[in-house]
C-alpha cells in the first residue's frame, strides 16, 4: 500500500516537474492547460496581466493546484496499471512493469510539438496572453 502511495507522489511530482520545465511535452501540456481553457470558455478569462489582479484565486488555481491534480492522477492510472502488470504473476511480468513506466516517461518527452501550437495548452495561454 505505501509503495503504490509513495510511487504515485514521485511519479506525480516527476509529471509536475516535467510539465512545468518541458513546454513542448504535449502530453503534459494539454492536461495542464484544461483548467486555463475552461476558465476561458466560462467567460472568466481576460487576456491580459489584468486578469490576474481581478481573479487572484481563479488563476492560483490554474497555474499551481490544477497542474499538481492533474499529474497526481495522470500518476495514479500508470501507478495502477505498473501496478496490475507488477502483481501479475507470470514470467516476466516484472519487466513488463519497468517497461511500461519506461516507455510512459519516453513518450512524455518525445511526443512534442512547438510550444503553444494550439489553445489547449498551459504555456499555450501564457504565451498568447502575456
Amino acid at each position: 500500500m505505501w509503495q503504490r502511495v509513495s510511487l504515485v507522489i514521485v511519479l506525480g511530482l516527476a509529471f509536475l516537474i516535467l510539465g512545468k520545465l518541458q513546454p513542448g511535452a504535449v502530453l503534459l501540456d494539454a492536461p495542464f492547460g484544461i483548467a486555463y481553457f475552461l476558465a476561458e470558455w466560462l467567460g472568466k478569462w481576460r487576456p491580459g496581466p489584468i486578469w490576474v489582479g481581478e481573479h487572484p484565486e481563479l488563476e492560483m488555481f490554474c497555474f499551481s493546484i490544477w497542474p499538481l491534480i492533474a499529474s497526481m492522477l495522470i500518476a495514479c492510472g500508470v501507478t495502477f496499471i505498473a501496478t496490475r502488470l507488477w502483481l501479475r504473476g507470470a514470467r516476466y511480468s516484472r519487466l513488463y512493469a519497468v517497461g511500461f513506466l519506461a516507455i510512459v516517461f519516453t513518450l512524455v518527452i518525445v511526443v512534442r510539438v512547438q510550444p503553444g501550437h494550439f489553445r489547449l495548452s498551459y504555456f499555450g495561454h501564457w504565451a498568447e496572453n502575456y
